[in-house]
Formats: structure tokens, C-alpha cells, sequence
């Protein structure tokens, strides 16, 4: 990335934060830990890495591999992408085993394909990283995601989002965006015929999205 420039508006919270607080939790701007691990059990469950290539992207400190690891979900090889360069060192330092790339996913336009072709990548997550866009630009980058996953085999992509369902969509969420969950539902319906929608973990304003290749992912 190139530091000359500024920010963009959605990375800049997570560098202010980084400010703030150096790179620990906080620059992660989750609203709790507890609040982190619930998301992070949901998209185990619904993507099911054990043994596969998978990509997180805004991995941050690599929280998410710690909790597949300690669940026995670990995927085979783990690609930790992250626009913010200084969480990446210590991420490293924690999981030197690991792969990492700096990269912004919504101006890198090839990003996608590249994780796919280069790296073997069959299934994406995006846990809390959507936050800081406009759902128009989530949806574009969801689109590019799964344009390089779906001519794979047993593809996943899945990610979470806060819903404009229920009473807490009028709390305030800070740099955060709250999408309408009928429009995540439709996008994933036309993404493939093969997908799953829960809401049944934080309550209705918290949501999980897993689009599939095929059904063999959506079973146990």
C-alpha cells in the first residue's frame, strides 16, 4: 500500500484506533471479546476450514486462526490479509508459519483472483471487516470475492454483518455501517443456488452469510 497517500475513510478508524492503543484488541474496534469469539464460532461452523486453504481478510492479529486452532478447525494454510501494515508484524510474530499479505481488498481490484490462482485459496471469510463500509461497497466486494471462488470445488465464502433487523438498529455503532438484511439475502440468493443466512447467535441485529459451490459444505 502506498503510505503516501491518506487513508481511506473505512480503513481510517482502525488506524486511529491503532494510534490509540498500539496493536492489540482494541484496534480492532470489536465491541467485546465475547462478542468476537460468538462470530467467530458461527463462521466455523458455517465454512468448516479444517484442512482447507483459507483467507482472512482484515485479519487484523490473526484471531481467528487462534480460534480455528483451538476449536480443531484449523485450515491447512492460512492467508491473513490486512490493510492496516503495523497489525501485520505482530501477527506474523504470533503465527510465523503463516502467510500474510498488506493489501486493501476494496482498491485492490485483482486482489481476489490472485488469493485463488496464487495461493490455492478455497474458502474466504470476512469477520467484522465489512464494518466500515457502505453496503453498496461491501456488495461490490463481495461480488469480486466470489467471481474468483466460485469456479472452485467446494468453495466457500462467508462473512458477517450488523443488520438492520431488530429494535438495536437505531444504537449508535460508531464507525460501523448496519446493512438491510433483505438486500444481503437477495445478493446471496443470486450468488449461488447453495447459501445459508442465520441470525440465530447476537440476536436479529447480527448476521452470518455462507455462500457455497456446492451443499456438500452446508452439512455437518
Amino acid at each position: 500500500m502506498d503510505k503516501s497517500q491518506p487513508d481511506p475513510r473505512y480503513l481510517e478508524p482502525y488506524r486511529e484506533a491503532v494510534r490509540a492503543h498500539g496493536p492489540g484488541f482494541e484496534a480492532l474496534l470489536w465491541r467485546s471479546q465475547e462478542y468476537q469469539v460468538k462470530r467467530f464460532e458461527v463462521l466455523a461452523e458455517v465454512s468448516r476450514p479444517k484442512g482447507r486453504v483459507l483467507a482472512d481478510l482484515g485479519a487484523g492479529r490473526g484471531d481467528l486462526l487462534e480460534y480455528l486452532r483451538a476449536v480443531d478447525q484449523a485450515p491447512s494454510k492460512y492467508i491473513g490479509v490486512e490493510g492496516i501494515s503495523e497489525l501485520v508484524e505482530p501477527a506474523q510474530k504470533r503465527f510465523p508459519e503463516s502467510q500474510w499479505v498488506v493489501a486493501d481488498f476494496v482498491s485492490d481490484r485483482s486482489l481476489f483472483e490472485r488469493l485463488v490462482s496464487e495461493f490455492g485459496v478455497s474458502v474466504v471469510v470476512f469477520s467484522g471487516s465489512l464494518n466500515t463500509l457502505d453496503e453498496r461497497t461491501a456488495m461490490v466486494v463481495l461480488d469480486r470475492a466470489w467471481d474468483a471462488l466460485h469456479r472452485c470445488d467446494g468453495a466457500v465464502l462467508a462473512f458477517n454483518f450488523l443488520s438492520s433487523a431488530g429494535r438495536k438498529r437505531r444504537e449508535a455503532t460508531g464507525p460501523a455501517n448496519r446493512f438491510h438484511s433483505g438486500n444481503v439475502f437477495k445478493w446471496a440468493q443470486r450468488a449461488s443456488g447453495h447459501m445459508l443466512f442465520r441470525q440465530d447467535y447476537l440476536g436479529p441485529h447480527d448476521a452470518t452469510v455462507a455462500v457455497y459451490t456446492s451443499p456438500s459444505k452446508t452439512r455437518a
